[in-house]
């Protein structure tokens, strides 16, 4: 009975209200080449049990009951929805599938449709507040963060800054400092790729760094632009906030962390 409670769980037919029953289950397949019975109640069994709504093949929810979900998340996400970011969202139908709805929350109060954004085509559509905060004059402020977040607009909204010898990308383990809206810098895994950025001075970047840094456990820059990094000029910038010359490069040991 209890292989056959598993079979439909593995299924998606029924499911649980508690996480337990599953860590048991693999505990006791990792532990185990037979499965343990011992008990007359397994901890893999405990718990509440239901079926998974919605298994008759065809969802109860409408395309557009869909889209409109999908829609309100997209605002929420991006404060402003164009066609570059449904792209880059990869949502079946593209935005043709999605206009309809979109342009159906702007006629019920929900969003905002206009040309905010110059160079991503007529149709936007956007959030109350984030049309406000595009209108005003925001203080320049440097933000550090993953390229693959969704508050990174490029290679999603916006396309890449033009440099053949550098190759971005929205993937694991890269990171952007943006300033003022621009992209000041590119960290690539351990290689870091330094833009010339007006206002932005390298005090402002170190600083930024080393707060990237001290939320991982190991964090190193091999690299600055097309020198090691120990030779280049931020160098002595990023020593100040904690940074220490190692063989391969710049690197900020736990004991340095501050942030």
């Amino acid at each position: 009975m209890v292989d056959a409670l598993w079979d439909l769980v593995w299924a998606g037919l029924v499911t649980n209200d508690s996480l337990h029953p599953l860590r048991a289950h693999l505990r006791a397949r990792r532990s185990h080449t037979g499965r343990r019975r011992n008990a007359s109640f397994p901890p893999d069994t405990a718990g509440r049990w239901s079926l998974v709504p919605n298994r008759s093949g065809e969802s109860t929810r409408s395309a557009t009951e869909y889209y409109a979900a999908l829609g309100i998340q997209l605002l929420d996400r991006h404060g402003i929805v164009t066609r570059s970011v449904v792209a880059a969202e990869g949502i079946p139908g593209g935005f043709t599938g999605i206009y309809p709805v979109m342009a159906r929350l702007e006629e019920t109060g929900k969003s905002r449709r206009g040309y905010f954004i110059e160079g991503l085509g007529g149709a936007q559509f956007a959030l109350a507040g984030a049309v406000d905060r595009l209108r005003g004059e925001p203080e320049p402020r440097l933000v550090v963060l993953a390229a693959t977040d969704p508050a990174n607009p490029f290679g999603a909204a916006i396309p890449w800054p033009k440099l053949h010898e550098v190759r971005f990308a929205r993937a694991a383990g890269c990171y952007v400092a943006l300033w003022n809206g621009e992209l000041a810098a590119f960290l690539n895994h351990r290689r870091l790729t330094v833009r010339d950025i007006g206002g932005l001075s390298s005090q402002m970047l170190a600083e930024g760094l080393a707060k990237l840094g001290s939320r991982h456990r190991r964090f190193r820059i091999d690299r600055i632009n097309d020198l090691p990094a120990a030779e280049h000029p931020l160098a002595a910038v990023l020593q100040a906030e904690g940074f220490a010359i190692s063989l391969k490069g710049l690197g900020l040991p736990a004991s340095a962390r501050r942030y």
